[in-house]
Parts: C-alpha cells; sequence; structure tokens
C-alpha cells in the first residue's frame, strides 16, 4: 500500500441544521464555513460564532431531522473538480451546496473504486484515516436546488440524478474508527491509500 497526494482541504463547513426541513425544499444557508473542524468518534464539531456546534449528522445532534442519523454516514466529503462538473451540467455550482463537511480542491474527478482503499489528512496533528468511503447518492431536493426549479419534469429529474450520481454528489463515512477528536483544517494536505 502507498500513499497518492490527490489534493488539499479547500473548505470546511458544519450543518447548524438538516438542509431537507422547511421551505425552500433544499437550503444550504443552513451550512457555516469553517476554518477547522474535529472530527470524533460521533460526528464533527466546530466552533462557529463563539460556540462549538454539532453538525447536523452528528449522532448526538439534538436539533429535528428528516431521519434518524446513521454511524456510516456522519461526515460527507466532496472535491472541488466535481462542484466543476456540477456547474458545466447545471450551470451553477458555489462549491460545496451539496453540503460536504470537507472539500478537497482537487484537479480530478473520483469514483468509488478511486477511494476503496481510503482517504489520509494529514496537517500539523496525527493522520486522519476515512474509511469505507461510500457514495452519497445525490437526493430529489438537492437536485432540484442545482436544476433551478421545484417541480422538474421527471424525466428531466431522472437525468438530473444519473449526472449527481457515482460519486459526484460526493461521499460519506463513519467515523467510529477514532479513537481521540481529531482536527482537520483549512489547507491540509489529502491523499489516498492505492494498492501496488
Amino acid at each position: 500500500m502507498s500513499l497518492e497526494q490527490i489534493g488539499e482541504v479547500g473548505r470546511l463547513q458544519v450543518h447548524l441544521a438538516d438542509l431537507k426541513l422547511g421551505t425552500p425544499p433544499y437550503d444550504p444557508s443552513r451550512l457555516a464555513g469553517v476554518d477547522e473542524l474535529w472530527l470524533t468518534a460521533r460526528g464533527c464539531i466546530a466552533g462557529f460564532r463563539g460556540v462549538h456546534v454539532l453538525d447536523a449528522h452528528h449522532l448526538d445532534y439534538p436539533g429535528p431531522r428528516r431521519h434518524a442519523n446513521s454511524p456510516g454516514r456522519v461526515l460527507s466529503v466532496g472535491f472541488s473538480a466535481h462542484h466543476q462538473r456540477i456547474d458545466q451540467v447545471f450551470g451553477t455550482d458555489r462549491g460545496g451546496d451539496a453540503g460536504e463537511n470537507i472539500v478537497v480542491t482537487s484537479t480530478r474527478s473520483f469514483g468509488r473504486s478511486d477511494l476503496a482503499g481510503g482517504v489520509v489528512i494529514m496537517g500539523n496533528h496525527a493522520p486522519v484515516w476515512l474509511r469505507d468511503l461510500a457514495v452519497a447518492d445525490p437526493c430529489v431536493q438537492f437536485t432540484q436546488h442545482v436544476m433551478h426549479t421545484d417541480e422538474p419534469d421527471p424525466s428531466r429529474l431522472a437525468s438530473g440524478l444519473a449526472h449527481l450520481s457515482r460519486g459526484v454528489r460526493g461521499f460519506v463515512c463513519g467515523l467510529g474508527h477514532l479513537e481521540r477528536p481529531v482536527m482537520v483544517r483549512v489547507g491540509d494536505e489529502v491523499l489516498r491509500s492505492i494498492s501496488g
């Protein structure tokens, strides 16, 4: 096994609330950009306006949620190259509206098989391994958001969902393997594990 550098942490953000509650159906204004993100076995924590807040996918998040949080989906990761693809197809992407906690600045796109060995984030702290990355299937609400419509034609919606699939929307993983909280910062180096 070896490591290949694939980019750096370009953006970190925390979900202050579920992005799919209320009106509009998908509300990225509930995301807050931060410079540092604490990763814990139960999810993400960030400092925001002088207090520590739990990400809405944290297993102990106290607010309302559409669905029960899953230990395997407490962190989401995306790539700037994927945002560029979304922009090319739909004509809009602000670089994080999909709700990724970590956006990696990278010149290439990645599919599930590219990340099968996991990802490691390295900075002025212990390395953070992100394991068992799964494709984050695009939801109808996010797809409608990038399509600028609340009720697209079913065939257009299916086409939009297809464009955002196979990892373009991003990836999710659990953090249950972490033995202690670890901080990730904007600018940290990101590598992927490859065999051979």
